[in-house]
């Protein structure tokens, strides 16, 4: 399979996934950087070479590529701030911090937090979190299967 056919075959699979999952990927601009940042990723990983006239990904991580950047577009979305309408209720406000314990009896007490700030504070957790080394952590065991070693004198 070619590099634009894996490519390609990569693009539907992440917009069918997404969809499923609930993620606006229909901007094709954004599913390109998406595939080619994953992509680059694998094969610095992977120590694959990327010669023009080689394969870049191998067919044996198709899926694993689509997967990866399945879960990089939905680190994206939440980084984004674009939590779940189901964690807020009515009133804007998501459950918070536990504010009291009292272990004789076992009573925890709970504080309601703003919902904006609580996405602001996710967001800010997962802007300093490395996102594609986490991903490619999540991914090893399969993406250790095809990557070479790299001899340096």
């Amino acid at each position: 399979m070619s590099r634009m056919a894996s490519f390609d075959k990569a693009k539907a699979n992440l917009v069918i996934l997404g969809s499923r999952r609930g993620l606006d990927l229909s901007d094709d601009a954004y599913v390109d950087l998406l595939l080619e940042q994953v992509a680059e990723a694998i094969v610095n990983y992977c120590n694959i070479d990327r010669r023009p006239f080689t394969k870049a990904i191998p067919e044996g991580l198709l899926n694993v590529w689509t997967n990866m950047a399945l879960d990089y577009a939905a680190w994206s979305d939440l980084s984004a701030g674009d939590q779940g309408s189901d964690q807020a209720s009515e009133d804007n406000t998501v459950a918070g911090a536990i504010t009291s314990i009292r272990e004789g009896d076992v009573t925890f007490g709970f504080g309601a937090q703003d919902r904006k700030s609580t996405g602001a504070a996710a967001a800010d957790k997962l802007r300093q979190a490395p996102a594609l080394d986490a991903i490619l952590f999540d991914y090893q065991d399969q993406l250790n299967r095809h990557r070479r070693l790299v001899w340096t004198p």
